[in-house]
């Protein structure tokens, strides 16, 4: 495996819910940093970079 010096994480899940939705969880902060979280601690920024 070459290395550029980037990385990147690659998931997969299914869900029960429409895509809008799940595009919205993952594309708006504030709905990002409702369920992206260590548990009992709370996110102040996010930032999600989408290519």
């Amino acid at each position: 495996m070459e290395s550029n010096g980037q990385s990147s994480i690659n998931a997969s899940k299914t869900f029960k819910a429409r895509v809008e939705a799940l595009y919205k969880a993952w594309t708006d902060a504030e709905q990002l940093k409702q369920w992206w979280k260590p548990m009992g601690f709370s996110l102040r920024q996010v930032e999600n970079e989408l290519t």
